[in-house]
């Protein structure tokens, strides 16, 4: 039976779970500044300004 060492992270999976964090966070604000708005309504907005 081999002996295991302290499990460490490679980097492949550390950048990988690092991805995923920003994601999730990316896809959190975007939620929030939708507040329920259809993408189509949004960008109505978005041309009315300009």
């Amino acid at each position: 039976k081999k002996k295991k060492g302290i499990k460490r992270e490679t980097k492949k999976s550390e950048k990988r779970r690092k991805r995923k964090e920003v994601k999730k966070k990316r896809n959190k604000t975007v939620k929030e500044e939708k507040g329920g708005k259809k993408k189509a309504e949004k960008k109505a907005e978005e041309r009315k300004i300009k």
